[in-house]
């Protein structure tokens, strides 16, 4: 005979739970939830993508059931939700984009090729771009070019006095996000092996 396990709690509904942990839940499904590439081309950037957003769900997962206090649930969703900022799904077609492209007419070779990549972009850096153009650099002589934050901070890391400022239909913090990450960067960071 088996002993089946007794609670004293009675089911919860997600309905049921407080909005933080509602929200919570809304970003690990944002997180691991993102677009199907429409080749197999885009199979690795996916893949890379989809990983490095599943370890950060694990990140605050472990925090939270670390006995955390459940009061830091909003920095850990916040905290979740700058890091799939930091890992947009981007860097090959969706499977959505290639439909709506061959719905305008398009071929398949025309549907499923990348489309070019931003402004900020030096011809010799192989990196993607790590979403849409959001961001405007200026160099010391105030000449300047919209990017997407990941080529914008490469910019910027190789510029003397060079500035980073939001486009209007940019998200929070995206020049700062910018700003910190070419903190991180060496000038020309696309001439060191692997970058």
């Amino acid at each position: 005979m088996t002993s089946q396990p007794t609670t004293n709690s009675t089911p919860t509904s997600v309905g049921a739970l407080p909005p933080a942990g509602r929200d919570l839940l809304a970003a690990v499904l944002e997180a691991l939830d993102i677009p199907h590439p429409a080749t197999r081309g885009g199979a690795e950037a996916y893949t890379r993508i989809r990983d490095e957003r599943a370890t950060n769900v694990v990140i605050v997962l472990r925090n939270l059931l670390d006995e955390k206090p459940l009061m830091h649930i909003e920095w850990m969703t916040a905290y979740l939700r700058d890091r799939l900022a930091e890992n947009p799904p981007t860097g090959y077609v969706t499977c959505e984009q290639a439909n709506a492209a061959l719905a305008e007419g398009k071929s398949w070779t025309e549907a499923v090729a990348l489309p070019t990549r931003c402004p900020a972009a030096h011809p010799e850096d192989p990196s993607p771009c790590g979403g849409p153009v959001v961001v405007t650099v200026l160099d010391a002589q105030n000449a300047g070019v919209d990017g997407c934050e990941n080529h914008a901070a490469r910019l910027l890391a190789s510029l003397d006095g060079g500035r980073v400022y939001a486009l209007p239909h940019a998200p929070d913090g995206a020049a700062i996000r910018t700003f910190k990450a070419a903190g991180t960067l060496r000038p020309f960071p696309w001439r060191e092996a692997g970058r």
